[in-house]
């Protein structure tokens, strides 16, 4: 753990590093002279000479259920697309629906105009073209899926549907302007459950019968974009639009005067993401995943559960059993290849654990006393250098006093970002830079 003697003798020293230049392994005697009691000297050092080595991996299945989503972004995702680099992804999804009041009860006299589902759109990723278009089809579940279970992304949505079962289809034409999309739902198998008041007592009881919807849409092979859906906006929800016939008991309504019920898709809804990928459709498929032997200059990371990054730490050992060393700080430099498409945006951040029998443990440089130091952690994307930085200044203490062992790391997207988020980076692995100021 990091132990707040170490980050306040940290704080002080950069405190006190105003001007001093610090030499890779050459010490300045004079640093810290006059501000130190008893004129004891302090001796700063800068070094680059921890060398690190990666390799691109497969991601195993995430997690991609509602729970893992951020409250910035609970999207549910559809479309594919053929990425030149890192070819084919593809993302459809599971939602359940809930009544928007309970005991509900249309009557017998009730004539349905239509029923239409409502996707409000809050991202774009991929190649936009017009002409290019995704065909959607909505399916009526026939089991249920449950709030706060926990699913992953290659959960297998034939167990959950029926492909007899559709009802609704649409051809959706990019758009750099539209925000909504609308889709027609035929109402032949959900009539007897509207009409039963059992069924329509409440949320519980009408989900028993309407599971909710599986959406998908054809697969591209070229080109291609996936939609990034807010299903917590008050735009996103199935709309009954109805009214009703004269008769003995009822007044009569002109057939203009539209009544509307929605069922809401909202916080409680539970709400899966599927997600595939086939990275052989590449115009030039990358080659060496998962090979540590496979040397190459570049490495690569994707979100929707896509490729991540093991960087081998080998070049750190000398630093063991270092006594009488403070880090000040060290920065973990990943830089980043130019883009070979404008279509397809690096991820804003990045996160970066580091790697025991599989299993990924936080640094003790994103932690304490379970706060998260985001600012003091970093990971962010710096668009004018073209990279991402990282302080493991915590960590490397941590080898130092053997209070860690040197163990692999791993580059990845963030957890709440990979399930909702296709952007991907290229990474010149090559020139992975960590830089050290410490004192001793």
């Amino acid at each position: 753990m990091y132990r707040m003697k170490n980050r306040f003798i940290s704080f002080l020293i950069l405190l006190i590093i105003t001007i001093p230049t610090f030499v890779s392994c050459v010490e300045d005697d004079s640093f810290g002279y006059e501000l130190l009691p008893g004129k004891d000297t302090l001796h700063g050092y800068y070094d680059t000479s921890s060398l690190l080595s990666g390799y691109t991996i497969f991601q195993d299945s995430i997690r991609s259920d509602e729970g893992i989503y951020s409250s910035a972004r609970p999207y549910s995702l559809l479309g594919s697309y053929v990425d030149p680099i890192l070819g084919f992804a593809k993302a459809d999804f599971l939602t359940e629906l809930r009544l928007s009041s309970n005991l509900v009860d249309f009557g017998d006299t009730m004539v349905v105009d239509s029923l239409v589902l409502y996707l409000k759109i809050a991202e774009k990723y991929g190649e936009f073209r017009q002409f290019s278009p995704m065909h959607i089809a909505v399916y009526k579940l026939s089991s249920n899926i449950h709030f706060d279970s926990t699913y992953y992304s290659n959960i297998n949505p034939e167990l959950y549907y029926e492909p007899s079962d559709l009802v609704g289809s649409f051809t959706y034409y990019p758009s750099e302007s539209d925000s909504l999309i609308r889709i027609s739902i035929d109402t032949t198998l959900l009539m007897s459950i509207f009409r039963d008041t059992a069924m329509m007592a409440s949320s519980d009881t009408f989900r028993l019968f309407m599971p909710g919807f599986y959406i998908t849409s054809d697969a591209v092979n070229q080109g291609g974009q996936i939609l990034s859906f807010d299903m917590l906006s008050t735009s996103s929800q199935l709309s009954l639009f109805y009214h009703y016939e004269a008769d003995d008991e009822l007044p009569i309504l002109p057939a203009s005067s539209t009544h509307q019920f929605n069922f809401l898709i909202n916080s409680s809804c539970a709400r899966i993401n599927h997600l595939i990928h086939d990275y052989q459709q590449a115009w030039n498929p990358i080659q060496g995943i998962n090979d540590s032997m496979y040397v190459s200059d570049i490495g690569y990371i994707q979100g929707l559960g896509g490729v991540k990054f093991r960087i081998n730490t080998a070049g750190l050992e000398h630093w063991k059993d270092s006594t009488g060393i403070v880090i000040v700080k060290a920065d973990l430099i990943i830089p980043v290849e130019e883009n070979t498409s404008d279509f397809y945006d690096v991820p804003d951040i990045l996160a970066l654990s580091k790697l025991e029998n599989d299993t990924n443990f936080f640094l003790s440089d994103q932690y304490h006393n379970d706060t998260y130091y985001t600012d003091y952690f970093d990971g962010s994307y710096y668009p004018s250098e073209k990279e991402y930085r990282f302080n493991i200044a915590s960590h490397i203490q941590d080898i130092i006093s053997g209070e860690s062992e040197n163990l692999p790391l791993i580059l990845y997207p963030y957890a709440t970002e990979s399930p909702v988020r296709p952007n991907r980076v290229i990474i010149n692995q090559a020139n992975i830079q960590l830089s050290i100021q410490y004192m001793k």
